[in-house]
């Protein structure tokens, strides 16, 4: 999920073709494909006027982790890689290494009981692939993380630090901070006391599984 990606998204969300989009913000249509296409910087006063004109924030745009095209990953339509009939299939989505940092990336997708799809519409699962909740879930493990579900302490989170780097962590909130927290018997990681404009929540975890019928 990179900017371009996210410039392409936002576009086609807005209905717009690369020749309108180009007008709107006072640029050559072979420039937005530029964009689209990762083949060119995009310069700060295009992404304030795409924050100005279209109600978005910098990091719809610039970021790999929380950007237009990770959100849409997360919320994309359930049953990816399979038959598009199946109401109770979910995307599963993994954390790796991305540029400076790390990013949510699709790997599969796999069912889900009936039950637990109908309450969260819009959920997808992060594969569990390190060490810092090892208390809570084994590696491998598939939490089942609602964008929907509003945080709260204690809970567990997938959460984007600074725009770059992706983790999950036990969450708790402050006044001004937000700290998150391992549970884990074989990690050394250390908690996160963070200001909360550093953060942003991606989802919290309301189910998990074994990982299996991945496909």
């Amino acid at each position: 999920m990179d900017k371009g990606s996210n410039i392409a998204l936002l576009r086609e969300q807005l209905g717009l073709t690369q020749a309108e989009f180009a007008r709107d913000l006072g640029v050559a249509k072979e420039t937005v494909c530029r964009w689209e296409k990762n083949r060119t910087a995009i310069r700060p006063r295009h992404i304030q006027k795409m924050v100005k004109l279209y109600g978005v924030t910098e990091d719809d745009i610039l970021s790999d982790s929380i950007g237009l095209a990770a959100r849409e990953a997360l919320r994309s339509a359930k049953g990816e890689g399979l038959n598009p009939q199946t109401r109770d299939a979910f995307p599963i989505l993994r954390i790796k290494r991305s540029g400076n940092g790390t990013s949510l990336q699709s790997v599969g997708a796999t069912l889900t009981p009936s039950d637990i799809a109908e309450r969260h519409l819009h959920a997808a699962y992060v594969q569990m692939n390190n060490k810092d909740m090892t208390l809570l879930y084994p590696q491998g493990t598939l939490l089942l993380v609602d964008p929907d579900v509003k945080p709260y302490n204690g809970c567990t989170v997938v959460a984007a630090i600074d725009a770059v780097r992706v983790l999950i962590r036990r969450y708790s909130m402050g006044n001004n901070t937000i700290v998150l927290s391992t549970h884990s018997y074989d990690s050394t990681a250390p908690d996160l006391i963070l200001d909360r404009r550093r953060v942003r929540i991606i989802g919290v975890v309301v189910w998990y599984r074994g990982a299996m019928d991945i496909v």
